[in-house]
């Protein structure tokens, strides 16, 4: 419905290591998809980012799910983070949901190592 609120950040991992996901850096904690009443549908995209040289420190500072509304979040562009930081597109996989319960609410989920 509004070009501007195109990309969303949900949840942001950095500097793993290979397949260890332990070595994860979480700068961004996850929040749950939570679509409005009538505004349809909804694609939710996970992608995966290959670093070219070894950890990297990012800028952008730590978001908390209690951050939802930070503009970190709502103008979140894949694209441009990928060219800022020299890094390249490896894997995507997507998702479409809709809202779907009267009772549906916010509720963060955070991450927990």
């Amino acid at each position: 419905m509004a070009p501007y609120e195109r990309e969303y950040l949900h949840w942001m991992a950095v500097n793993i290591q290979g397949p260890d996901l332990k070595t994860d850096e979480i700068v961004v904690d996850y929040i749950s998809p939570h679509p409005l009443v009538g505004t349809g549908n909804h694609r939710f995209v996970f992608f995966v980012l290959r670093q070219p040289d070894g950890e990297i420190e990012f800028r952008e500072g730590y978001l908390n799910a209690l951050h939802h509304d930070d503009s970190r979040r709502t103008s979140f562009s894949s694209r441009f983070f990928a060219k800022h930081y020299e890094m390249e597109f490896y894997a995507v996989n997507f998702l479409r949901i809709e809202w779907s319960s009267p009772d549906s609410q916010y509720r963060p989920w955070h991450h927990k190592k």
